[in-house]
């Protein structure tokens, strides 16, 4: 529980011309439960779980005439979770090598403190892997993030009206898309 959460809303002036501003929500709460475990069922492997759950409402929230109160804090999903494995083998000629894959989700979250479901993010689920060479001196990984390439939405804000635009649009900050690269570490 907490008082005066700053909250970035979107305003505008006598002109009609929106931009985003930063209010305080009198009072709002945030709880949850976050689980992780990690097995090792046999040498060398590694398997991990998390999960997470958050419940989050503004308990009072006055925004230019609206009452706010009741709605979810934006872009604060529900439910998270992720699983993986390493798997890095100690002894033969493997030894050194690790393969790491990890699977990602987030579901659901409203973009604005209003919760219209015209402003809900969607849930996404990523795909991230590994695979390398590790030693004492250093490491040299092919990494992947997001190899599915799913498109997704982190935030969604209206844009303000600019000079020469008359009306204001959508400011849409996507997820990241598929990356492939090089990770090369050196240790002194």
């Amino acid at each position: 529980y907490w008082t005066d959460q700053q909250v970035n809303i979107v305003t505008q002036d006598s002109t009609g011309i929106s931009f985003i501003t930063t209010e305080n929500a009198a009072s709002s709460q945030l709880y949850g439960a976050e689980l992780e475990s990690r097995w090792l069922p046999i040498n060398d492997l590694q398997i991990d779980l998390n999960l997470g759950y958050v419940k989050t409402e503004f308990l009072d929230y006055q925004d230019q005439n609206r009452d706010l109160s009741g709605n979810e804090f934006p872009q604060a999903p529900r439910f998270t979770g992720s699983s993986g494995f390493t798997y890095a083998p100690s002894q033969g000629i493997f030894n050194g090598v690790v393969l790491n894959t990890f699977v990602v989700h987030e579901s659901s979250s409203f973009s604005r403190p209003e919760n219209t479901e015209d402003h809900r993010n969607t849930g996404h689920t990523l795909l991230n892997a590994k695979l390398g060479y590790q030693t004492d001196r250093g490491s040299l990984f092919l990494v992947g993030q997001n190899l599915t390439d799913e498109i997704y939405i982190l935030a969604e804000f209206p844009a303000p009206a600019v000079q020469g635009r008359s009306q204001a649009g959508q400011s849409i900050t996507y997820g990241g898309r598929r990356r492939i690269g090089l990770d090369l570490n050196l240790y002194f």
